[in-house]
């Protein structure tokens, strides 16, 4: 999470500096749907649902899945990272709280 969080606010802190935080309630929400926030236009493909798999393809690459994005994010490689950062992500429900 350390390489996504200048740009990124962490699920539990809701606003950041350059906006809401768009990793609450990740798992089973549709790509490009948090209110006010400007996504670039391929993010917001109605048909891609966020889970396990998407997540996973998305930050080992995420030019790949979305080439028109301005993110400087090169992703992250390493099997074990990114198996923790989606076990953390998926603890919070859309409000940035720890799910019960």
């Amino acid at each position: 999470m350390f390489a996504c969080r200048r740009h990124q606010p962490l699920p539990h802190r809701p606003t950041w500096e350059f906006g809401t935080s768009r990793w609450n309630g990740l798992n089973g929400r549709h790509s490009g749907s948090v209110p006010n926030f400007k996504y670039t236009k391929d993010y917001t493909d109605p048909g891609l649902v966020w889970n396990k798999e998407t997540f996973e393809k998305y930050i080992k690459n995420p030019r790949a899945m979305f080439p028109d994005t301005t993110m400087i994010f090169p992703g992250i490689q390493d099997a074990q990272q990114i198996d923790d950062l989606w076990a953390y992500l998926s603890q919070y429900d859309a409000d940035g709280n720890v799910k019960k």
